[in-house]
């Protein structure tokens, strides 16, 4: 299970009961129910934690969908251009790093990239 779904279905339980506390109760004393005040109070305050930490819960998803998609564009940027071999960690000799697999060389200056995009170290020949 996964940690989103676990905070789903909590946000989801509290919520519904900052629901109660928002909603019914306000519609229960309307209607001429007795309801103690600090029921009311106790839900209230719940509501609006369930708020706030919704809030949180949202932007860290953002947060965490931007970062993975940021990554996996480092990540691509860093494949041979003939195989689509990860080239991450390989030795770059002046400024080259040649594939294993096919033999292909990448430019590192051309392709725009750096030695720590590829996470790769200058071998001096």
């Amino acid at each position: 299970m996964s940690l989103v779904a676990v905070f789903a279905g909590l946000a989801t339980i509290i919520g519904l009961v900052g629901l109660f506390g928002f909603v019914v109760l306000p519609i229960g004393r309307a209607l001429g129910v007795k309801i103690g005040e600090e029921w009311e109070l106790g839900f209230i305050g719940l509501g609006l934690i369930v708020v706030v930490a919704s809030g949180f819960t949202v932007g860290f998803l953002i947060r965490d969908a931007w970062l993975r998609r940021a990554i996996k564009g480092c990540i691509d940027a860093a494949r041979c251009g003939m195989c689509d071999y990860s080239l991450l960690g390989l030795p770059i000799l002046a400024g080259v790093v040649t594939c294993p697999e096919c033999g292909h060389t990448l430019d590192l200056v051309r392709a725009g990239l750096s030695s720590e995009d590829v996470l790769g170290k200058d071998v001096r020949p």
